[in-house]
This record gives structure tokens, C-alpha cells and sequence, in this order.
């Protein structure tokens, strides 16, 4: 229970005061970010700071999510902040390990765009399950056919799918675990585009996503810029960089 991690902090801060065991050290820390990571454990500063260290003494990728996951429920970050965070999206991305709470920083730090123009499905459970999901792109309300793959596992049992969708379409889907007579269903929904904020469209994505969302909306000035910003910035992309034979 949450009382008796309290508990448990105390006495790990007093032992951590008197020069404890390293190995006992970590071990606490990272079973603490564990916990902030795969239940929102709501965030102790004192923990963040150990946390923080142990990142800076050596790699440990569990105490680097849990606080990438907890700076992504903030809105204004230390310089120190944004160039762990910066550097550490790049880290995972480059891992393969891309969360869905990553894209909460778009807008306020400079975010990777295969991580902005992606919407994401995330699902829990134990690590090494086979999870599958079947998922179709629904566009003015006109379903297509239904794609089935394996979900990726980003780690520690959690396993992330993710879709490029406008702003007109939705995500059907359905999480089965296991195969054959084994096969379970254990999560289905419909997931909607929210509406983009107009100041933050700068991917190629968001911006294709404004230009049918303002002609959906007969906003002819918004249209008219869009189709602007989108024609400028193709045009200028494709004098900068030559296409790869």
C-alpha cells in the first residue's frame, strides 16, 4: 500500500543519510521508479534527486522513464530539465522504446517528429505476454478493414502500438492476449484525433492534419495559411536535401 511505501521511503532515506550499500541503494531506487512509472506513483522530490543521480552515475533505463513520465505532467522545465529530457527522447527513441506520455512534451521541448505525428496505444500486463491487436482506420465514419500485428513490448510489460491519424479519422481496436484456443480479448475501444492546436502544428503530419480540419470547417483564412505554411516548407525541404537514389 501507499502507507507502507511511505514507510519504507522513510527508512531507505535514513539508511541512504548513513553510506549504505551501493547495491542495496540502487535496487531501492529503481524498484521506486518502477513504481512511478507503471502505477503513477505520485513523485517524492527527494526520490527524483536520487533518481536523477543514479541516471548521471550510470544507465539505468527505468529511472530515466519514471522521470521523463514525471516531467511530462508539468508545464515549465529548468534548463537542466530540458536537456535531460531532450537527450535522454533521443536515447529511448533510438532504443525503440517510445511511450505514449513522450508526445505530452510537444510544444514545450524539442520532440523527435516520429514521436509528435504519431498517436499512440497502450496496454499493460506481464512482461513476455504475446499481445496482439487488431486495429482499422475509420475515416468520416466509414470503416476500413480491420489489420492485425503483435504489439510491441517498450519493457516492463508495457506494449505500445502506434498509428498515424488525422484529424477526421478514428482507431478501432481490440488487445487480445495469448494464441490459438488461448486467445483472449482483454481491452477494445475507439480512440478520436483531438482537434490540433493551431501554434504547435509544426510537423508535416500536424499540418496536413489543420488543412482538413480548417477545410472540414469552411475556415478559409486558416486554410489558405496552412496550405501555405505546408507548400513552403515542402518546397524548401526539397532544395535542402537531395532524395536518396
Amino acid at each position: 500500500t501507499e502507507s507502507d511505501m511511505n514507510y519504507s521511503r522513510t527508512v531507505f532515506k535514513h539508511y541512504y543519510s548513513h553510506c549504505g550499500s551501493d547495491r542495496i541503494v540502487k535496487a531501492f531506487i529503481s524498484y521506486y521508479a518502477y513504481g512511478c512509472l507503471l502505477y503513477d506513483r505520485p513523485p517524492d522530490e527527494e526520490m527524483m534527486i536520487l533518481m536523477m543521480r543514479e541516471c548521471e552515475r550510470e544507465q539505468n533505463d527505468v529511472c530515466v522513464l519514471a522521470l521523463l513520465k514525471i516531467y511530462s505532467t508539468r508545464t515549465s522545465f529548468t534548463e537542466q530539465e530540458k536537456l535531460f529530457i531532450e537527450k535522454e527522447l533521443e536515447l529511448m527513441e533510438g532504443k525503440n522504446r517510445v511511450f505514449p506520455f513522450f508526445s505530452k512534451f510537444s510544444g514545450q521541448i524539442s520532440v523527435p517528429h516520429t514521436i509528435r505525428d504519431r498517436y499512440y496505444i497502450e496496454y499493460h500486463t506481464e512482461p513476455g505476454k504475446q499481445v496482439f491487436i487488431d486495429y482499422r482506420i475509420c475515416k468520416g465514419g466509414a470503416p476500413g478493414e480491420f489489420t492485425h500485428e503483435q504489439m510491441r513490448d517498450s519493457g516492463y510489460g508495457i506494449f505500445v502500438k502506434e498509428i498515424t491519424l488525422f484529424c477526421d479519422e478514428s482507431v478501432q481496436y481490440y488487445i487480445t492476449e495469448g494464441t490459438g484456443e488461448t486467445r483472449q480479448i482483454t481491452q477494445s475501444c475507439v480512440e478520436y484525433m483531438q482537434a490540433s492546436d493551431t501554434e504547435k502544428n509544426t510537423s508535416r503530419y500536424e499540418r496536413l492534419s489543420l488543412i482538413i480540419e480548417a477545410e472540414k470547417m469552411h475556415d478559409r483564412e486558416t486554410l489558405i495559411k496552412a496550405l501555405g505554411d505546408y507548400l513552403k516548407n515542402d518546397y524548401l525541404c526539397r532544395k535542402l536535401f537531395d532524395p536518396i537514389a
